[in-house]
């Protein structure tokens, strides 16, 4: 599996997390400490994300769960929109698994990257 990387950037209350490779549970957790820095930027208590996976986007097989606990931080620390951008099934599954179950106001799978911004900001807007 190639080694992940990963890039966080923020528009205001909106983080987009690109993830690149293959990520082990060891990269998953340094993504996590980042990006739960970046969001103690934030302002105001609602906020989105949007992920938007690379071709080459995936993880070990250990890493779901601890996606899930990434995403549960984020509904606790005031997400309320989740969206995926995908490439392919197995990012599909992937994603629906690790959100299933989790009570944000909305989540939505895209495979066009401006389809989820467009749907993420005017979440965040009304």
């Amino acid at each position: 599996m190639n080694t992940g990387h990963f890039e966080i950037q923020q528009n205001g209350n909106l983080i987009v997390f690109r993830p690149e490779g293959g990520f082990s549970l060891p990269q998953t957790k340094t993504y996590a400490a980042q990006f739960e820095a970046q969001v103690a930027k934030l302002e105001g208590p609602s906020w989105g994300l949007l992920s938007v996976y690379g071709e080459t986007a995936s993880a070990d097989p250990g890493v779901q769960q601890r996606v899930w606990n990434q995403l549960n931080w984020c509904l606790e620390h005031g997400c309320d929109y989740i969206g995926f951008v995908v490439t392919n099934e197995y990012q599909e599954r992937l994603v629906e698994e690790v959100s299933k179950n989790l009570p944000f106001k909305d989540v939505k799978i895209f495979q066009d990257e401006q389809q989820g911004l467009d749907w993420i900001t005017q979440k965040l807007a009304s």
